[in-house]
């Protein structure tokens, strides 16, 4: 009985030593495999994907992710050593996404290089979103100031922080080029309207906080939907006072600066205004209504003279038309006849050379004829060739620079199906630089043709936008 008893208590004990031991064990475990031991639950964006390499002595002993971390147990013997993390991103979401900071590395330790800028929306070949897989490598190894390396294991554990992307929309404005186009969600971004060709006096947003403390730059925060900004412009009337431009109540209009009896065409379609300054100078040329699409189909528009005496001036000129119907026709000029010679001009032309290319003429006294401009210098914009045979919408954007009489010029290209030109895809050749050898003060600005010859009239050509600001 008495050796019942001393069995017994023999058993209780060994049996207590037993589950502290396991215990003691278990713990350890699961405090070197953390992420181990996690169902990796599902997300819209996540890490699918670790693997670690080295080309030095630096080395790892097991690498685990979870939804959005990833974790490591990493030996650099050397303080030279490191070791190259690739994970694979994917986004299954409907949500474009960017990663925004890597948390979590010991004080010891840095990111030495990444292929990744945070921030940017992560994409890949094929889309941003609804199954797109990025892969990111980051290198790690010891900061400059660790002066020993070690061989003894050391956990990593860093978190991946995921932030969603929201386009940004810019609404009837005159010109974006710069602008842009993207806001990651909880961060700040500055846009400046200051370089605009021209500059809203004040705009509206929605989808983002507003600052528009420091106008022409506005601060955007807090960002929770796509944001679209809407621009206010405004002028001087001839009498100072502002937000209103000059009406073409009559059939003429004298400028300081300008020849007398300068013709406005009050009747001419798509509603032109012209803005003055405060010295009643014209500073803009403009159709008043939005999207106005004025067809003109040989009937080109004459805008009086507008190269603003000598001075800089920008064209934003937004059209549709068929280029197969309206080849060697021309859709924008501005041109002087400086000799007063009735067949010798100066200035340069926009023209339909071929079903799937855009000329520019650059004259300088020269001839307007035959089946080009003789005498002038030629700069071409390449299309694809599918494009003239369908109606695509075009966007042209060029900038007259007076004191070194050239033109700079940009053009895109796309579909007529109401899809915006911001999402207009810029060809690989899309800027040309002309240098013009007279001055264009006195030159004629036309829309549809070149304002001297019928023959070179467009057949066919709806205008959605047209502006002539001066520079």
């Amino acid at each position: 009985m008495r050796g019942l008893k001393i069995l017994s208590a023999f058993l209780i004990i060994f049996t207590v030593l037993c589950l502290s031991i396991g215990y003691s064990a278990f713990q350890s475990s699961s405090i070197v495999s953390d992420i181990k031991g996690l169902v990796r639950a599902k997300a819209d964006i996540r890490i699918t994907n670790i693997t670690a390499s080295s080309t030095n002595s630096g080395y790892t002993t097991y690498d685990e992710y979870d939804v959005r971390a990833i974790e490591s147990s990493i030996i650099l013997p050397n303080t030279s050593d490191t070791v190259t993390y690739t994970v694979e991103i994917t986004n299954i979401g409907n949500q474009d996404m960017a990663l925004t900071e890597i948390t979590g590395l010991p004080s010891n330790m840095e990111i030495k290089n990444m292929n990744y800028t945070y921030g940017t929306k992560l994409c890949d070949a094929n889309r941003c979103h609804n199954g797109s897989v990025n892969t990111i490598n980051l290198t790690i190894g010891y900061k400059n100031t660790v002066t020993s390396g070690s061989s003894n294991a050391e956990l990593l554990h860093l978190d991946f922080t995921f932030k969603k992307v929201y386009s940004i929309n810019y609404v009837n404005f005159t010109d974006t080029t710069g602008l842009p186009i993207e806001i990651v969600e909880s961060s700040t971004l500055n846009i400046d309207f200051s370089s605009l060709s021209s500059v809203p006096s004040s705009v509206s947003v929605t989808g983002a906080s507003l600052d528009n403390s420091n106008f022409p730059v506005i601060a955007l925060s807090n960002a929770d939907n796509n944001v679209i900004i809407t621009p206010t412009y405004s002028s001087n009337e001839p009498d100072g006072s502002e937000n209103n431009p000059y009406e073409n109540t009559s059939a003429t209009y004298t400028s300081t600066g300008l020849q007398e009896g300068y013709t406005i065409f009050t009747n001419t379609p798509g509603n032109p205004k012209v803005y003055v300054d405060e010295n009643n100078k014209v500073t803009e040329f403009r159709f008043t209504d939005e999207n106005a699409n004025v067809a003109l189909n040989n009937s080109p528009i004459d805008t009086g003279i507008l190269a603003f005496d000598g001075d800089n001036f920008n064209i934003h000129l937004v059209f549709t038309t068929a280029f197969n119907a309206n080849t060697r026709k021309t859709f924008l000029s501005a041109l002087t006849n400086e000799s007063n010679s009735n067949s010798k001009y100066t200035g340069f032309v926009f023209t339909v050379y071929q079903a799937y290319r855009v000329r520019i003429y650059s004259l300088n006294n020269s001839t307007i004829g035959g089946n080009g401009y003789g005498g002038s210098s030629v700069y071409d914009f390449q299309f694809p060739t599918s494009t003239g045979n369908t109606v695509s919408k075009y966007v042209l954007d060029m900038t007259y620079t007076a004191s070194t009489k050239t033109l700079s010029t940009t053009m895109k290209y796309g579909p007529n199906d109401g899809t915006s030109i911001e999402n207009f895809t810029p060809l690989s050749n899309s800027e040309s630089v002309s240098t013009f050898p007279a001055t264009l003060s006195n030159a004629t600005i036309t829309v549809g043709g070149n304002g001297v010859n019928n023959t070179y009239n467009m057949n066919s050509m709806n205008v959605l936008e047209f502006v002539v600001t001066r520079g």
